[in-house]
This record gives C-alpha cells, structure tokens and sequence, in this order.
C-alpha cells in the first residue's frame, strides 16, 4: 500500500472528523478569498456611512473692470457637502444590504468545503477497509492457486483447476491493486482539501459503523427560508431595491458649507463663509435612465430569487431521497446480503474441510462475499455521505432525527487455509 491511511500522522488535529473540517475551513483558499470579500462589503458600508469628503479649491483669478485695466487675486476655498436628504441614508442602506451577500456566501463556502472533507474522509474510511479485506481475499485465493499446483504435479486435480485458481488468484492481486491506489487517491483528495502535500500521512480512525436516522420530511422543507442560497438571493433582491432609491436621490438638493479665503496676498482680509442649498437645475435623463435600469435590475432578481428557490427546493428534496434511500441500504447489504454471503463462505469452507466439497466451491464463495462486503462498504460511506450531503442542501444544522438506530461496523474474518479436505 502507500502513503495513505496506515502511518501516524504528524498533525493531531486530523484525529477526528472535526478537526479536518476546522483546519480546512481554517486554511482552505476559497474560504479565506470569501473572507476578503466580506470586509470589502464591510469597508463599502462604512464609505457609505460617511460624510462627503471637504474640497479644497486654490486658483488664481482675473477680472476685468474696464478696458485697459485689470485685477488680479489668488483665493483658498473649502467646501463639504451634506447630504440631508435622504442621499447618505439610501447609500447606506443599499450597502447595508450588500454586506450580507458575502457573508451568506461565505457560510456556503464553508459548508461546501465541510462537505468535501466529510466525502474525503468517508471514502477513504471505507477505502482503507475495503483494502485490508481485500489483503485476506488475496491470501486464501493464493493458498488455493498453490494448493491446486500442488495437486495438479502431484495428478490429483485437472489442468482446469490449476486454471481457475490462478483466475482467482489474478482476480484478487487486481482487486487489491484498486483498493490501494483508491486509498492513495482518497488520501490525496483530503490531503489537498486541508492544504496539505498529497502524500502526507494520515492516521484516521478505523470505520465503526454508522447511526442510522430519520427526519421529518416537512421540518426539513420548512427550512428553505433560511437556506444560505435563498437568504443571499433576496438580500441581493434587497439590495437592489435600496438601489431605486440610490439612483432618485441624485434629483435631491444638497446643503453646501464654504468658506473661502479670497486674498492670498493679504491673509488678514477677504475671509467669508457661506451655507447655502444646491438644487439639481434639471435632468436631461440621465437620472431618469439610472431609475429605470435599477428598477429592471430589482425585477430581474425578483426572478433569480424565485428560481433559487426552486432550485434549493429541488436540492433539498433530492437529498431528503438520498438519505433515506442510503438508510435503507446500509441494513440490506450488512445485515442481509453480507450475512448471506458470509455464511455461503463459511459452509464452502467448511465443506472444504472436510472433504466434502472443492476448493473451487471456496473460491466461489470468496467472490461472492467480497462483493457483498464491498456493497456494504459503499453503503456506509454512501450514507455517511448523504447525511453531510442532507446538512448542505440544507444549510444549517440537521433537525432532531425522528428515530435513530445505531449500524455497529463487524468486518468479516477469512481463514488462510493451508490444507484442505480429500477433494480437490
């Protein structure tokens, strides 16, 4: 096997499943650029909040009071603008509502991440477990594949069983092939979702099983509202409205202070001060165009919230049927199928020993119990998954389940068999 999943890791942080997800929502790129845009949002609102910044105006002027004469005069002049009018309010309300864009965006982000680690370390659970199997498979299948040699040198058994043991023994080497490089593959997906080196070592905890559980249907629809998708949707729809009133406060007045310094020659003299209010003289269309391409803008989002929505609707209750579809499975394969083919295995077995039945019967029933097991396995990390898949589509933290049942993780247990029974 490689890298992945048998030596002790060296962060002992990855000892759980929640410390993998803290230090990849800690570390992970996408997070900390949704971060970022969290506080341009946060500056954009306190811009807002803000008072115009004063001008300073310094020039050097000229007039003319008769021909052949003139005046010269250099002035200082500051102006600060005050928007009384309900200007700064809109600004700050549509920045307000602007804020909660990326913060939404921001939870969706985590949990998209806390969802692909979950998925990681499932898979590479079950890849682990799959692969120690499969070691034992490949060691009873090799028993027989020299057992049958023997046998065959020896004129015991056909040429044929020779044959069909190494079938089965090839069989086995390329299933355990697949195992390792699919827990290397898994080990290196986990591995970069924390922002670790591919081949860094992991140690996780072996697979335990799972608990089982069922939810309300109703009580998790209830809860679109709150779906980070479906609360940055209408923020934006918000938003967008707070722009209507954005662009009608440009036809508002505005009050002016200036005070103004006209002699730089003579600093004593010439000071004035004066307030006053600008009234905009008139729109040639330009306000009126920004009105109606914020109130087009308003209707578009109306749109987009109600297909997100949908769309969350449509997510929430695929992940609703997965879950309960990866319940229903996980007892079928382990406590049915599993069963079955375990008991086919050991009565093969048994049979074997005591001369009753072929090797070639144990070989069978290898085959069957290893892709029983493997259904199994794919079960479990299956529903695993579709729990974290549920709590995403979702967007918060799961309901109480309605009922539970713990699913405890027994792995089979195979014989090498060194000698078998009287035939061959």
């Amino acid at each position: 096997m490689g890298t992945g999943g048998l030596a002790q890791a060296p962060n002992p942080n990855l000892a759980t499943l929640d410390g993998a997800v803290r230090q990849a929502v800690t570390r992970h790129p996408d997070i900390l650029a949704a971060r970022q845009r969290v506080l341009q949002a946060e500056s954009r609102l306190a811009g807002a909040r803000a008072l115009p910044n004063p001008e300073l105006d310094i020039g050097h002027g000229q007039s003319f009071t008769s021909p052949g004469a003139s005046n010269t005069d250099s002035d200082v002049q500051i102006t600060q603008r005050f928007n009384l009018f309900g200007q700064r309010q809109a600004l700050s309300a549509q920045a307000q509502f602007e804020v909660e864009i990326p913060r939404t965006e921001l939870r969706l982000m985590e949990q998209d991440v806390a969802y692909r680690v979950r998925s990681a370390w499932f898979n590479l659970q079950a890849a682990q477990a799959l692969s120690e199997f499969t070691k034992q498979a490949l060691g009873v299948a090799e028993t027989f594949a020299r057992l049958a040699d023997a046998q065959y040198k020896a004129g015991d058994v056909p040429i044929a069983n020779v044959l069909r043991s190494e079938f089965e023994a090839e069989n086995a080497r390329q299933a355990l092939l697949v195992a390792e490089t699919n827990v290397n593959v898994q080990t290196a997906t986990l591995n970069a979702l924390l922002q670790q080196p591919p081949d860094a070592l992991l140690s996780l905890p072996a697979l335990s099983g799972a608990t089982l559980k069922t939810y309300e249907k109703a009580a998790l629809l209830r809860g679109i509202e709150q779906q980070p998708r479906v609360v940055s949707a209408q923020a934006l729809l918000t938003a967008q409205r707070a722009g209507i009133e954005v662009a009608k406060s440009a036809n508002r007045p505005e009050v002016v202070a200036i005070y103004a310094h006209n002699q730089l020659q003579n600093w004593l003299g010439g000071n004035s001060y004066r307030v006053g209010v600008v009234f905009p003289l008139l729109d040639n269309g330009r306000i009126r165009a920004s009105v109606r391409e914020a109130q087009a803008a308003t209707t578009e989002k109306e749109a987009s919230l109600a297909s997100v929505r949908q769309q969350v609707a449509l997510d929430l209750t695929t992940a609703i049927y997965l879950q309960e579809q990866a319940r229903t499975l996980v007892p079928r394969t382990g406590e049915e199928q599993l069963q079955r083919a375990l008991r086919l295995y050991q009565l093969a077995e048994t049979g074997y020993r005591e001369g009753a039945t072929s090797y070639l019967n144990v070989l069978d029933a290898l085959g069957v119990l290893r892709s029983a097991f493997q259904s199994y396995l794919k079960a479990l990390s299956d529903y695993n998954i579709a729990e974290a898949g549920l709590e995403r589509a979702l967007g918060a933290a799961l309901p109480a389940p309605v009922s539970t049942r713990p699913m405890r993780y027994e792995p089979p247990t195979l014989n090498l068999l060194s000698q078998g029974g009287k035939k061959g």
